[in-house]
């Protein structure tokens, strides 16, 4: 992990639990430091490890609350790398969440100038925006002065939640320069995204799918469900949701809620082949250029998870769900990725960094003993270790190890840690 590393947890049962907190420690040292505390699944916070040197073994520790009080917890670890081991934004669910807060506004330097008592004031009636139920973003339009300001969104009329630049909770305030006049201010709490039109243009996805989404209509720019976001500021926006049903459709990219300006000159054609899978669009800002990808959800690249599991140093269990519907296994081939050091990262293409060696998928899957021993297991991907490298196993596990699946084309397609069983 390196840069502004996403942090997140996935639970069984997401109605029992109010909120879930990340905590971290260096491996070595004693205290644990609070990162931050979530209450919406997906649960997630981020982590800014561009101070700590790399290489260096941190180690987590995340504890649940459930609405009664009881507590539970699980850990992990990473090393700190590269920016590039971040898994992006593809592991970012932008569907409206289950739960939404009591309020949200946006205390900054301008709220005087709305007629607050003072500037960052997050419980000022005039600084509040308001929920539209179609399409669960947080909206509200000001008439501010030219200047130079900075805000943040803050929830529930106080500090104790707040989120500034990214969506980071207890981020960064953010800038806005509006030239005078009306300036629209938005919230998503699906990914604490807030932004103003002073900031830039307010990107939506128009198409035939919308009213799946739940917007009133279709080809509709100022529902909000398919809001296009750019979490990193690196120019390129994206939406990404898994409640398109199977089917065909046509969309384009609006600017600012309306249709006057959209992008490309044709519609774009996006084909669902079965209910559940993952569409994620992207949009560069600078080019204009327009990208989608269907995906089973399960197959995002994530090192920061172990669903890759050693049953003994010879063999690997890999999930079978990884392997997008309708394609056979042997389309796919395996490699295992080793650093010592950690470090390890992803690109468009590949894992980066650590040595490599290939993995053998095993037509007859696992062996009987392993499916009785882990019947969890039944329906993995047998996958065998080089003979050469088995001996190296407990030393590799020593420091960081994925496994990783890559099409015909060498592309990568899903990647994991890896634990012993």
């Amino acid at each position: 992990m390196g840069g502004r590393a996403e942090l997140s947890v996935a639970l069984a049962d997401t109605s029992r639990f109010a909120e879930v907190s990340f905590y971290y420690r260096p491996a070595g040292t004693t205290d644990w430091k609070l990162i931050g505390t979530d209450d919406n699944p997906r649960y997630r916070v981020y982590q800014d490890v561009t101070g700590l040197p790399k290489g260096t073994l941190l180690e987590y520790r995340i504890v649940a609350k459930d609405l009664s009080g009881r507590y539970s917890a699980t850990s992990s670890w990473a090393f700190v790398g590269d920016p590039t081991g971040s898994s992006g934004p593809s592991a970012i669910s932008y569907d409206p969440p289950e739960k939404q807060p009591g309020s949200v506004s946006v205390p900054g330097s301008f709220n005087a100038s709305l007629g607050c008592p003072a500037d960052w004031l997050p419980d000022c009636d005039k600084a509040q925006l308001k929920l539209d139920s179609e399409d669960q973003i947080w909206k509200a339009s000001f008439n501010l002065p030219a200047g130079d300001y900075d805000y943040k969104a803050a929830l529930n009329g106080g500090w104790d939640e707040n989120y500034g630049v990214g969506g980071a909770r207890n981020g960064s305030n953010i800038n806005v320069k509006p030239t005078g006049g009306t300036v629209g201010f938005y919230y998503d709490h699906a990914t604490h995204w807030v932004t103003s039109s002073a900031q830039g243009p307010i990107l939506t996805v128009v198409g035939s799918f919308q009213s799946e989404l739940g917007c009133a209509a279709d080809w509709k720019p100022d529902c909000m469900r398919p809001w296009l976001q750019d979490l990193d500021g690196d120019g390129t926006y994206t939406w990404a949701s898994v409640q398109i049903p199977k089917g065909g459709y046509e969309f384009k990219v609006a600017h600012g809620l309306s249709l006057d300006e959209t992008y490309p000159a044709d519609n774009v054609t996006l084909t669902v082949p079965s209910d559940g899978m993952q569409v994620r669009i992207d949009y560069v800002l600078a080019t204009h250029q327009v990208s989608v990808s269907v995906t089973q959800p399960s197959a995002k690249p994530d090192l920061s998870v172990a669903r890759a599991v050693l049953v003994n140093d010879g063999m690997i269990a890999y999930p079978a769900n990884a392997v997008p519907a309708g394609t056979p296994a042997s389309s796919f081939t395996w490699r295992l990725h080793a650093s010592a050091k950690g470090g390890l990262g992803l690109d468009a293409e590949a894992i980066v960094g650590g040595e490599v060696f290939s993995l053998s998928r095993d037509g007859k899957g696992l062996p009987a003993g392993v499916r009785l021993a882990h019947p969890e297991l039944a329906d993995a991907i047998a996958l065998r270790v080089d003979p050469a490298v088995v001996g190296r196993m407990k030393r590799l596990l020593a420091g960081q190890v994925a496994v990783a699946m890559y099409d015909d084309q060498g592309r990568l397609v899903d990647a994991t840690g890896l634990k012993r069983a």
